[in-house]
């Protein structure tokens, strides 16, 4: 993964903002993640502006809240 972490510090060091949303086995990523300039990681559902227009990012895993199977 270090090929993959190098790649996410050098787009932070250009100013590209990266929004992580965890998923239902991601729960150790904002420790990984958490420190790297330009990374935000949501650990729920996220409204974000970009580009002028807005949107509504979840992961699958809790949009369905009545889902258990």
């Amino acid at each position: 993964y270090q090929s993959f972490v190098e790649a996410l510090e050098e787009a932070g060091r250009r100013g590209v903002q990266i929004h992580y949303i965890e998923g239902n086995h991601d729960f150790l990523i904002r420790g990984a993640f958490g420190s790297i300039p330009g990374v935000c990681v949501h650990t729920d559902d996220v409204s974000l502006d970009l580009g002028g227009r807005r949107f509504f990012i979840s992961h699958g895993d809790t949009f369905d809240r009545e889902d258990y199977g």
